[in-house]
């Protein structure tokens, strides 16, 4: 496991044109991100609201790679996977986009679904991993993956004035 990333995302990185919440951050560094890495494959796992989320799913379908979604969106033929229990192949690029902080209230949740997701991820593949605070705390991720999150400039801040959203990328050796 080398931790490439592990930050809290910035209101210097680029916007979309909406307004929904976080997710418009969490969407463009990913795009960019996945634009840079070339993956022939993605597993996308994300979560978000409907219209912002129906955009970036369509922005990944437009990519020059081959996505696999088992996310939020209800499509014909998509793949119904449990992020509880073992992945059933594994992907260049997993994205999990917000999704662990949605598992509640099994305390092991959160654990057992990162494992899922760490081997859904081939060997050199990479994953991409965005949640909001406090709903996963940022110690508990530091401890996973031995690395301490790095606070910008600028971070994106929640109600209460504290950074809200953190971005993790992870590359699996080979």
């Amino acid at each position: 496991m080398i931790v490439q990333e592990f930050r809290f995302l910035s209101w210097q990185d680029p916007k979309n044109d909406e307004s929904n919440r976080t997710r418009k951050y969490e969407y463009e560094k990913v795009l960019r991100r996945a634009q840079s890495l070339k993956p022939k494959t993605i597993h996308n796992t994300s979560c978000g609201f409907k219209k912002t989320h129906a955009k970036f799913t369509r922005a990944l379908e437009e990519g020059p790679w081959e996505v696999i979604s088992s996310d939020i969106t209800e499509k014909p033929g998509q793949l119904q996977w449990d992020v509880m229990t073992e992945p059933p192949f594994m992907s260049d690029l997993v994205l999990s986009i917000s999704t662990l902080e949605h598992l509640k209230p099994r305390p092991e949740a959160p654990a057992r679904a990162w494992d899922m997701l760490w081997k859904a991820v081939a060997p050199g593949g990479t994953l991409i991993y965005t949640f909001d605070i406090p709903q996963v705390p940022v110690e508990w991720l530091e401890d996973r993956v031995g690395e301490e999150c790095v606070i910008v400039t600028n971070p994106i801040h929640g109600k209460h004035g504290q950074p809200q959203i953190v971005y993790l990328e992870i590359l699996k050796e080979q």
